[in-house]
């Protein structure tokens, strides 16, 4: 990660990982009020139960790490997209969860700023019709104003020469 000046002058650079076992893909950053950053990725790593799951590093300004947490445990989890709430006081994460022997499904996650659970949600479409190779993912979580979460769902079959349907949720964790 490089973090530049308005200038485009490099103020830091650093390379962040699990471990040297791990594949880390990263997604997305969010800023704090005040400079903090929080890093969402999906990590590859088998120690930690499942395939992939979602992690979270979050940063001082200078990009030393405060906290890294991940989420899925035994499940396959991918995170897609990382919001705050209307109160900037939790973070929405839309991503997708496995489970051995189950479809894909979507998945919604609320964290509180020090990054424990708050809510969390499985995204199951059961209106669709899907053969055994259909996939589904959150693919953005948006906060509204009520405090219920919109999340932006496709689902995608791969015996339907990729046909990929999108679906509009909203969900309370209140």
């Amino acid at each position: 990660m490089i973090k530049n000046d308005s200038c485009g002058n490099i103020i830091w650079q650093k390379q962040y990982s699990y471990n040297e076992t791990s594949f880390d893909d990263f997604v997305e950053i969010i800023e704090f009020a005040n400079g903090d950053l929080l890093m969402l990725a999906s990590s590859q790593n088998d120690g930690i139960g499942g395939f992939y799951n979602i992690m979270i590093w979050k940063l001082s300004p200078s990009g030393n790490v405060l906290w890294t947490k991940y989420y899925g445990g035994d499940n396959s989890t991918s995170g897609n997209s990382i919001t705050f709430n209307k109160n900037r006081n939790s973070l929405l994460i839309a991503g997708y969860l496995e489970r051995p022997g189950l479809k894909q499904r979507g998945y919604l996650l609320e964290i509180d700023t020090s990054g424990n659970i708050m809510h969390e949600r499985e995204v199951i479409m059961n209106s669709v019709a899907y053969s055994a190779k259909a996939r589904v993912a959150c693919k953005y979580a948006f906060a509204l104003p009520d405090a219920t979460i919109m999340g932006i769902v496709t689902s995608e079959d791969r015996d339907s020469v990729y046909a990929v349907n999108w679906t509009v949720i909203l969900i309370s964790f209140g």
